[in-house]
């Protein structure tokens, strides 16, 4: 039996974001798979976090610049270690290479952190819309792209989950292909999907903490007035975690705009909507609830950021555009027609069973396993990684062992 240590930038939680679904459907990959897994982190459980030893996967709080996490790794001497998230390799990648030097190191991007940052910033100069040449000129005046694609290159194997960001890492960026694994988000609900009578109103949900969530929402008051005064009769329900004053404050049922949080069963408000509706400005990454929406048979009504690496304009389920008074009439008709709203809820539907089964998930395990027994023979031509490991070029490791003796004053 192989054994997995995934180091969680935070503890998983599927009821509130979309990273710790994915979370999540890499640990029962990997148990279905029969691997022995350890999950550890330095984060702080939440009331959302998932009791992973009811899977039994051992969990282990650890520390951040310390090193006990060195004898932690001596003592349970995985055979693969997996990273949430770049930064999580940064601040522990330097000790697996050292303690274990034999051992697989696999990142899962999450999102490429710097592309969802460059698209805030050029927003924030430019508004929204703006161009792919755009995005990449602040792409590289970004401190983070550079860390980010150290991190990447460092490791053995990169999770993607879009297509989008694999064609960016391979045109734009020295990732050599074999360091690179696509591997897309899933929908999980088991949906009724309910045809249009029986369903009504619109429906925004994420996670708060994520800045283009947080930003949708605003933007969305915006938007409201203009698709209320053509859909009198219709509500904005927006739901998810970690709402903030602010974005309470702006629940206002009279005009139809009802801020009401976190909900256990996301599913059954999903599937019981006529609209998802998605106004997101910047971004990265596939969009959880634009898939989960399309498995519940629920159309989708979003901007180009929000559509990435799901479909394109033509077999899209729903309507992508950048929010002006063409993407509203789009959507009230989308809302009212019974005939258009059921021809896209196919399409939706058609995306998620001909693109999002799980191939790639099932095969992952497999994948690696071949790497495992063999690292050295997967590493002879990553000659960028030998370089990041030269000890001129470790950054990371300096940098926490400065922290380290700072602590010790």
């Amino acid at each position: 039996m192989h054994s997995l240590l995934i180091i969680g930038k935070v503890w998983p939680e599927s009821t509130t974001t979309g990273a710790g679904v994915r979370m999540m459907q890499l640990i029962d990959s990997f148990r279905n798979s029969g691997y022995s897994i350890t999950f550890a982190s330095a984060a702080q459980k939440s009331d959302h976090s998932e009791d992973l030893t009811k899977l039994g996967v051992e969990t282990v709080i650890i520390e951040l610049n310390s090193d006990s996490f060195n004898v932690f790794l001596r003592q349970l001497q995985p055979a693969m270690v997996l990273f949430d998230r770049f930064t999580t390799e940064e601040q522990f990648g330097w000790r697996v290479e050292e303690e274990l030097p034999d051992s697989l190191r696999v990142l899962d991007t999450e999102d490429l952190h710097f592309l969802r940052l460059a698209r805030e910033n050029v927003f924030k100069k430019v508004g929204f819309p703006y161009s792919l040449d755009q995005t990449l000129e602040e792409v590289f005046k970004l401190d983070i792209t550079y860390r980010e694609i150290a991190a990447l290159l460092r490791c053995d194997v990169n999770l993607i989950i879009s297509e989008f960001e694999l064609h960016l890492l391979k045109e734009h960026f020295p990732v050599p292909e074999s360091q690179l694994y696509y591997l897309p988000l899933l929908p999980t609900g088991d949906y009724m999907k309910l045809d249009f009578s029986q369903r009504k109103d619109f429906i925004f949900a994420g996670n708060f903490l994520h800045h283009p969530n947080k930003d949708a929402v605003c933007y969305l008051t915006t938007l409201w007035p203009s698709i209320k005064r053509l859909i009198p009769g219709a509500n904005l329900r927006i739901y998810g975690a970690y709402a903030d004053e602010s974005l309470r404050q702006l629940h206002n049922p009279t005009k139809g705009f009802h801020v009401l949080g976190w909900v256990e069963n996301l599913s059954t408000v999903l599937e019981q909507s006529r609209v998802l509706i998605a106004p997101l400005r910047f971004g990265a990454g596939l969009k959880s609830k634009i898939l989960e929406s399309f498995g519940a048979g629920t159309p989708v009504a979003t901007t180009p950021i929000g559509a990435e690496g799901i479909g394109h304009i033509t077999d899209f389920g729903g309507v992508i555009g950048v929010c002006d008074s063409q993407w509203i009439d789009q959507l009230a008709q989308l809302y009212c027609s019974e005939e258009q709203w059921t021809i896209t809820q196919t399409k939706g539907l058609q995306i998620i069973s001909s693109r999002f089964q799980g191939e790639e998930l099932k095969e992952l395990p497999t994948w690696l396993n071949q790497i495992v027994f063999n690292p050295n023979e997967h590493r002879k031509h990553l000659f960028l990684q030998k370089l990041l490991q030269h000890e001129t070029l470790k950054s990371t490791k300096y940098l926490s062992k400065w922290i380290m003796e700072k602590n010790k004053v």
